[in-house]
């Protein structure tokens, strides 16, 4: 077997249509002409200075040349290069042409690390275009080396970062208004990360006090910035796996397993950080607070999900031990599934994040009562809204909804419910001298009142319960329909 043999045939095929491509070869172009101009507008704005030799003498014009390319960068890094890897995506995937997935014996896998794969060699091939630039603006003085490749590895990050999130949009666009939507929230997106990663790339090159990761503080930072940004590219990764996956097929088990990976993982590094100074205790707030808001977008799309299951999951589902069945119901393709194991990982996370709290002693930077406090309002925040997710979906099959609606609105619906019943008990006291909403219940951000924490938490957790014990009935016809298929006897 060859070398050619050996590499991913999406990415082959990716870099061929890449070498052919004239967008691609008017995008260098471009960006080659664009830095020329902005360095040229650099160097005449810099003329009375360089004439006196000021310029290069007391501070240079490496940093304004520098900065200059990096924001030129970021904008085509951050910004052009995932909108053009999206639409590429999209566009196979659309129902105009038929998607490669159900044409090739290719795995979803090949798919996705093939077009990463491509879409970061030409991240570093528009990077490697510009590197006599950086060299020039090096060569000029006031450029720290090291400050220079800070910016530069963050540069990276945000554009591999960017590419995954593109490809997960593109991924799950599947229809006409999924696909507005999502290119309406992409434009937003994509401006927000850019401005952040160009403002700190700038604030980095722009630093008085220079970099030696002398300090462990300064080490710990970077490491724990590079696993975080590591374990968001995974995570990602995993749902577009999933995304470009057949729906029909088992899908879930791989991506619910890397994430209660990722999950137990963060849960040792936050518990870990309690000897910190800086970060005691909030670690623990911050791992508690991601992990609750994963998992109420997972419920939001399980919710979303027609009851049932295909032939290819039922196959996979053990005959025999019903301790596995229930554990594969837990962690299979399915609605009710999805629901479940939302909820049990949800509650999960606060019942962790509070013992972690309460084993750890009071901080003189964070008394413990606070983050105590935050976590009452954290787990008043979840339950209210998984309670939203469920009740909407128990309205589908208590009024019959599904027999004129898709189950594809559950989630709007039920985001439509949470905005309703935060909004509502304000819009009521309008005119009234009162500072308090009319209620409390419904209202996710009801923390904010006088009301007890336990009240609170009181009346959401038995809102959701009431829920789950109506749902029951949907949750055994879903367990009792989740077995393997009978062999035919000859």
């Amino acid at each position: 077997m060859s070398f050619a043999d050996k590499i991913n045939p999406i990415a082959l095929k990716e870099l061929r249509q890449m070498v052919r491509s004239r967008f691609v070869a008017s995008g260098l172009v471009g960006l080659l002409l664009i830095a020329m101009i902005a360095i040229t507008v650099v160097l005449l704005n810099s003329h009375d200075e360089l004439q006196d030799g000021i310029a290069l003498i007391d501070q240079g014009l490496g940093t304004s040349i520098f900065t200059t390319i990096y924001v030129v960068m970021a904008i085509l890094l951050l910004y052009a290069a995932p909108f053009f890897i999206a639409i590429r995506m999209g566009a196979e995937r659309s129902n105009e042409h038929l998607d490669l997935q159900y044409t090739t014996s290719l795995t979803p896998r090949q798919l996705v690390d093939g077009k990463t794969a491509v879409a970061a060699i030409m991240v570093f091939f528009f990077l490697s275009a510009v590197l006599p630039f950086f060299a020039l603006a090096y060569l000029l003085r006031g450029l720290d080396l090291l400050q220079a490749m800070t910016a530069t590895i963050m540069l990276l990050m945000g554009a591999i970062f960017c590419i995954y999130e593109a490809l997960f949009l593109a991924a799950v666009a599947t229809t006409l208004v999924l696909r507005i939507l999502l290119v309406v929230f992409m434009l937003a997106a994509q401006w927000s990360i850019t401005g952040m990663v160009m403002g700190y790339g700038i604030a980095v090159i722009n630093s008085v006090s220079t970099f030696s990761f002398s300090k462990p503080a300064d080490i710990t930072t970077g490491l724990v910035v590079v696993a975080v940004w590591i374990t968001t590219c995974l995570f990602l990764r995993a749902v577009v796996i999933a995304a470009v996956t057949p729906s029909a097929a088992n899908r879930a088990p791989s991506l619910r397993g890397g994430v209660m990976i990722l999950w137990l993982i963060w849960a040792i590094i936050a518990h870990a950080q309690r000897n910190s100074s800086f970060t005691h205790h909030f670690t623990i707030f911050a791992w508690a607070f991601t992990m609750t808001v994963i998992f109420t977008i997972f419920a939001l799309f399980s919710a979303s999900s027609a009851p049932g299951y295909s032939r290819r999951v039922l196959s996979e589902v053990s005959p025999h031990s019903c301790l596995r069945r229930l554990l594969q119901f837990i962690s299979f393709s399915g609605a009710e599934n999805g629901m479940v194991w939302s909820l049990l990982m949800t509650l999960a996370t606060l019942l962790v994040a509070f013992l972690s709290v309460n084993s750890l002693p009071s901080s003189t930077t964070l008394p413990l009562t606070s983050i105590q406090e935050a976590l009452c309002d954290l787990t008043f925040f979840a339950l209210t809204i998984t309670a939203y997710v469920w009740t909407a979906r128990l309205c589908w099959h208590l009024f019959n909804l599904h027999k004129r609606f898709s189950y594809k609105i559950v989630a709007i619906v039920a985001i439509i419910a949470i905005t309703a019943g935060w909004a509502l008990p304000w819009l009521v006291t309008i005119g009234s001298h009162t500072s308090e909403p009319a209620w409390v219940f419904g209202n996710i951000f009801a923390f904010t009142n006088e009301t007890p924490d336990s009240f609170n938490i009181t009346i959401a957790a038995s809102w959701l319960l009431l829920t789950v014990i109506l749902s029951h009935r949907n949750l055994s016809t879903a367990f009792a329909r989740f077995k393997a298929p009978q062999q035919n006897v000859n």
